[in-house]
């Protein structure tokens, strides 16, 4: 009776053993899982991707013009990709066609958390433009009440927390506002010196960064505390011919600074800390870095560089390849690489890429996670075999 037993157990830890190993061999597959790939097919031109948690949004055009860019007569709408369904939905679907011949231009699309935000006006009337907010978790969509008849194509929005800051034109010039989207809340972020007008946006959710120009191409860069509505600035004392802020996570802002030495120009960027006051690092020959925690992305020769201070990653780009946002350690970008063409332009079919990694403590997790049912697995055939074998005794 004994020795039964005995050999009935041994089995069954063999079956453990093996259980282990492969998981423990599954799990160092999964060390090296980087994904690449396209989301979007490349019939149409799809643009300016924008990453949070599991979605991914961006503008989707058809060039029926050929030419380098997509007019306002052409239309032009918003997807949404969610990665873990795999499904690509079109939020503004039901009002693409207003009514012969008068389309739906939508633009620029942003999103944080389950909030997306774009701005959209019927073909060929730049100045019949609203912003507007799309719901995911209850697929609503509504116009938001901030654009005046001055606020036209190709302004500047962004969105994060409660707040979305959005510029108009007023006398000619962007200046900078700030919306509370769940108590309808409004102010202007005064500071942008009377000569400057906006270029650039970028917010998380203690500060806007503003990038501003006047018309003799002199920028300077704006630090706006929205808890306090402090304005500081960020200080660049070296000669340069642009500065722009590209990026904002926590304390820390990525900065592009274009410089012209023995008449060539030359972008290097910087991380900077705003509660230090100083810069911290810097990137050689790189503008438009994106941060992340401590990871970092920019585009380099076409080619795609993320990581953290370990090391960086190499996603290579036979063509035009331009990074567009960063989540944690997955970024998207748009590329024409299967479009047949090395020129970059809007005749060109652009596709939505992005790359997705699992971490290390996701890979420790699903290990857990792994070893956990197969002992559960294994305790329940030893309860069997247990029983079985009391009942032949």
């Amino acid at each position: 009776m004994g020795k039964k037993y005995t050999r009935i157990m041994n089995k069954v830890f063999s079956t453990l053993i093996v259980f282990m190993l492969f998981s423990l061999f599954f799990t160092s597959c999964l060390a090296d899982n980087v994904t690449v790939k396209s989301i979007s097919p490349n019939q149409y031109y799809d643009s300016r991707p924008s990453i949070w948690g599991s979605n991914i949004v961006w503008r989707r055009a058809i060039n029926q013009n050929g030419n380098e860019r997509i007019e306002l007569s052409e239309p032009s709408w918003i997807m949404l990709y969610n990665v873990e369904s795999g499904k690509t939905t079109n939020i503004t679907e039901e009002s693409i066609k207003f009514r012969e011949g008068v389309y739906l231009h939508a633009e620029s699309p942003d999103i944080w958390n389950d909030r997306i935000i774009y701005e959209a006006q019927s073909s060929g009337n730049s100045y019949d433009t609203n912003l507007y907010m799309y719901n995911i978790t209850t697929k609503d969509t509504w116009k938001l009440p901030i654009m005046s008849t001055q606020y036209s194509n190709g302004h500047l929005h962004t969105i994060y927390g409660d707040w979305i800051v959005y510029t108009n034109k007023e006398d000619g010039k962007r200046q900078a506002y700030l919306y509370n989207y769940n108590v309808g809340f409004y102010r202007t972020i005064v500071g942008v010196s009377e000569n400057y007008s906006v270029y650039g946006l970028t917010m998380n959710n203690d500060y806007v960064i503003i990038t501003t120009v006047n018309e003799t191409n002199n920028f300077e860069i704006l630090i706006y505390n929205i808890a306090s509505t402090d304005i500081s600035y960020l200080n660049y004392t070296g000669k340069h011919t642009q500065i722009i802020a590209t990026s904002i996570y926590n304390n820390n802002i990525a900065v592009s600074v274009l410089k012209n030495n023995n008449n060539e120009n030359q972008w290097n960027s910087y991380l900077y800390n705003i509660k230090r006051e100083e810069y911290y690092r810097k990137i050689d020959n790189v503008v438009g870095v994106l941060i992340w925690d401590d990871n970092i992305a920019y585009s380099l020769n076409n080619d795609i560089y993320i990581g953290s201070n370990d090391g960086l990653d190499i996603i290579e780009g036979r063509q035009t390849q331009y990074l567009s946002d960063i989540y944690e350690n997955e970024i998207v970008w748009m590329s024409n690489e299967n479009s047949g063409s090395l020129s970059g332009s809007a005749r060109d079919n652009f596709d939505i890429y992005m790359r997705t990694v699992i971490t290390d403590e996701e890979i420790i997790e699903m290990g857990i996670i792994g070893l956990i049912m197969v002992v559960s697995i294994i305790t329940v055939i030893v309860i069997v075999k247990r029983e079985k074998f009391t009942r032949m005794v």
